[in-house]
């Protein structure tokens, strides 16, 4: 999720805002629940006493001197409310004569932090599963810091957006998180067995960055107030490399046709991709000028862009989805479900709390919208006439797997070619399979539901292959398989490995989710065969050690995992034992610092950094198996 932006770009974007006639209206979902007993200035519990957290609205446009005088005073703009609302950090005290005179602190309390959705589900049973969304500009262990003062238990996912952690409580345990004025908003979340290739939206914006999840929708939509029509433009600045063209252009038309069918609005193709009223869709890498970069493969899949008004021209309505991710048809990440829900922000809706929505902030595969969804969209739009029949359902995809290589990982050889094998099938018929290489390299199998692609030419390296399948009904899918080869003097130890290597000091290294690591080898091929264009013999793959149990971690000292300190650095001590042995202890800071610890059964993190305020240090022990086990300590210092 990009991050908070700096306070001059803020100053920027909040000049321009107030250039345009915004509606004095804030669009959040609890608008209608009663108001919190008591003045608006109320202390409710916060984490550090020399801020506060609050919506305001200015009084009249600031001149940028008045704006600078805020920031001096220890006034922080964090993100717009729609229309015309920002959530803002403040001092300790804020009666200061210029706070006064430029802000007006609009309530909302503690009953408006709660999903009306999570009400109805607790309403139902005694406990459930809920996403806490917290202020933008806290750290992960302020966050912690918040549940563990109420007794929370939480479960870290590496599936969940920055700024959310998932809580599992009864009604008493939302209702106290959403008096802490650190605390956004609390929804539910999907169920357990939904989360299995959750990932979170990369985020809907403005030009202040991205927006709470208590914000219903952006403005009125294109159309303006009321509920009328909108004809809109779409252009392709440019499509995924993991795709074909065709193929691509069809999973956004398909996506563009089930939003109209529910509404009064229309797509028709431009070349003018700085046209107004036109949504520009742009594949993209890294950085790319918008002030929010994309983080590469496994990460953010998109961003999304509000319309005009009130976001300026030409970039309202503008979608960009990352093209380091391998983009897919019929498994994720699946193009088409993706650019409905993108889609959705481009006509003016914010996320949904439901977790069954195509508008809920984490993507999943969908077919179509949900009832809520499209509840949604008409408070915007004008309903499309029921005489005007919907489009029929869009045919089945064709099921499409491959063979050879296995997939689930990536393939080793050395060879320079290889040749992947597998089956498609359809109900009315299978027109033709098609491949298409990271490199750049195109062709069609031969055969169709019994297909074969190859010889496919291969450079050293990791090469990314795509399969597409095409029905007779023109529906597709795709799958991905990637083989790394190396080159022909790399050692048979090298691509045959038996134990995996301890990690170096210089190693990166990411704690995920507090589970065990385990190592998986890669799928090989004999090194010394011959290559033979098509004809790899593949091994059998390396079964992994017997060893799967991780190390027994203990931290000893601080002796309770919530600890203050005073001084910048900190002793950390602990224990860790195995019985194949502990090959290494190594820590890492919330804050980015990161390091290895001395001894192993017996070890010592020495002067670990800390930053004024909540840190959380995470230990980690692995064996010589590649099994690991980890810790976290809390310390706030003061």
């Amino acid at each position: 999720m990009p991050s908070v932006r700096t306070p001059g770009a803020l100053l920027i974007a909040l000049i321009a805002g107030l250039s345009t006639a915004a509606p004095p209206e804030l669009r959040i979902k609890t608008a209608g629940e009663p108001l919190s007993d008591g003045p608006v200035g109320q202390v409710e519990r916060r984490l550090d006493a020399t801020r506060q957290y609050r919506i305001v609205r200015f009084k009249r446009p600031p001149d940028p001197s008045r704006l600078r005088q805020l920031e001096r005073r220890g006034v922080r703009l964090l993100t717009r409310v729609p229309d015309d609302g920002w959530v803002a950090r403040l001092p300790t005290d804020p009666q200061d004569p210029l706070v006064e005179d430029l802000l007006e602190l609009i309530p909302f309390g503690a009953e408006q932090k709660i999903s009306p959705v999570l009400k109805r589900m607790v309403s139902q049973r005694r406990t459930a599963q809920f996403i806490v969304e917290f202020q933008p500009d806290l750290l992960p262990g302020e966050m912690r810091w918040v549940l563990s003062l109420e007794g929370a238990q939480w479960r870290e996912a590496s599936w969940l957006a920055p700024h959310h952690l998932l809580v599992q409580g009864d009604w008493s345990l939302v209702e106290r998180l959403a008096r802490w004025q650190e605390v956004a908003y609390v929804f539910p979340a999907p169920s357990s067995e939904e989360t299995a290739d959750l990932v979170p939206c990369g985020a809907i914006l403005d030009r202040s960055g991205p927006l709470p999840q208590y914000v219903a929708s952006y403005g009125p939509g294109w159309d303006g107030p009321g509920l009328g029509s909108a004809s809109l433009t779409y252009s392709f600045q440019k499509l995924p490399a993991s795709l074909p063209p065709d193929i691509a252009r069809e999973q956004f038309l398909r996506a563009m046709a089930v939003w109209q069918r529910y509404v009064l609005v229309s797509f028709t193709p431009s070349w003018n991709t700085l046209a107004s009223r036109n949504l520009n869709i742009w594949f993209t890498t890294g950085a790319h000028g918008d002030s929010y970069p994309f983080d590469g493969s496994g990460g953010m899949l998109a961003h999304t862009f509000y319309p005009s008004p009130p976001n300026p021209e030409p970039i309202a309505g503008d979608m960009h989805f990352d093209d380091a991710e391998t983009w897919r048809v019929g498994a994720f990440p699946d193009l088409f479900s993706v650019a409905l829900h993108e889609i959705g922000h481009a006509l003016g809706l914010g996320h949904s709390d439901d977790p069954s929505s195509v508008m809920y902030p984490y993507y999943r595969r969908y077919e179509d919208l949900a009832p809520v969804d499209i509840a949604m969209i008409r408070t915007l739009y004008a309903p499309r006439p029921n005489e005007v029949p919907p489009e029929p359902p869009f045919p089945a995809a064709p099921q499409l797997s491959i063979s050879f290589p296995p997939p689930g990982q990536p393939y080793v050889t050395t060879a320079n070619q290889v040749t992947v094998t597998g089956t498609a099938t359809h109900p009315q018929g299978i027109r033709s399979v098609r491949w298409i290489t990271s490199a750049g390299g195109s062709g069609m199998a031969t055969g169709q539901e019994q297909w074969l692609a190859g010889p496919i030419s291969l450079n050293e390296g990791t090469n990314r292959i795509t399969i597409i399948a095409e029905s007779t009904v023109g529906t597709a899918a795709s799958e991905v398989v990637e083989v790394i080869r190396l080159s022909n003097s790399t050692s048979s130890s090298a691509i045959n490995p038996t134990t995996p290597q301890s990690p170096g000091p210089g190693t990166p290294w990411t704690p995920e989710a507090n589970e065990p690591r385990t190592y998986q080898p890669p799928r090989t091929v004999t090194p010394n065969a011959p290559a033979q264009p098509g004809k790899e013999t593949p091994t059998a793959p390396q079964p992994p050690p017997d060893d799967t149990t991780p190390p027994v971690l203990d931290v000893t000292w601080p002796a309770s995992p919530l600890a203050s300190w005073s001084s910048p650095t900190i002793d950390i001590r602990g224990t860790a034992r195995d019985d194949v042995g502990v090959v290494g202890v190594r820590w890492s800071t919330s804050a980015g610092a990161a390091g290895v610890a001395a001894g192993t059964t017996v070890w010592e993190a020495h002067a670990v950094p800390l930053i004024v305020g909540i840190n959380t240090v995470t230990i980690q022990a692995c064996d010589a198996a590649g099994n690991c086990s980890q810790r976290s300590v809390t310390i706030r210092r003061w």
